[in-house]
C-alpha cells in the first residue's frame, strides 16, 4: 500500500502535518479553558474519533475518507483546546511541541486532565475595580 509513495510524497505529507500542527500555535488567542470543560470536550472528542475510525473500519473507502476527515477536524479542534488548557495552567503554548513525541503526548494529555488550573485572583480584580 505504501510502496507507491516516493520520498517527495513523504516530505510533502510531513510538511502538511507540521503546518496543520503548528497553525493552532499561532492562531490561538489568549483564552483559558478550565479542567471540567476540557474533560467533557476530550470525552466527546475521543467518542467522535472512535466512532469515525469504527465506521471507517467496517464500511467502504468513502466512509474511510469521511472518518479521516471527521477525525482530523476533531483532532485539529483538540489542539486548540489543549492550548487553552495550557494557558489556564499558566504554561506557554510552546509545550504543544510535546505532542509530537508519541508517549509524552499521552502523558501531557493525562496531565491536562488532572491538573487544577489557576484560580483567577478575584481580590486583585476587586481592588482594581474599586480603585478606578
Amino acid at each position: 500500500m505504501f510502496a507507491n509513495f516516493g520520498l517527495l510524497d513523504w516530505l510533502l505529507a510531513a510538511v502538511l502535518y507540521f503546518a496543520v500542527f503548528l497553525l493552532p500555535l499561532f492562531m490561538a488567542g489568549k483564552r483559558r479553558m478550565a479542567r471540567t470543560p476540557y474533560i467533557l470536550l476530550s470525552g466527546v472528542g475521543v467518542f467522535v474519533i472512535a466512532a469515525a475510525v469504527g465506521l471507517a473500519y467496517v464500511a467502504s473507502v468513502n466512509a474511510l475518507l469521511v472518518g479521516l476527515a471527521v477525525g482530523g477536524v476533531v483532532g485539529f479542534l483538540w489542539l486548540f483546546w489543549s492550548i487553552y488548557r495550557l494557558q489556564d495552567l499558566g504554561w506557554s503554548r510552546k509545550w504543544m511541541v510535546v505532542l509530537l513525541i508519541p508517549v509524552a503526548s499521552e502523558i501531557l494529555w493525562f496531565f491536562l486532565l488532572i491538573k487544577k488550573g489557576q484560580e483567577p485572583d478575584r481580590l486583585q480584580a476587586l481592588l482594581a475595580e474599586m480603585a478606578s
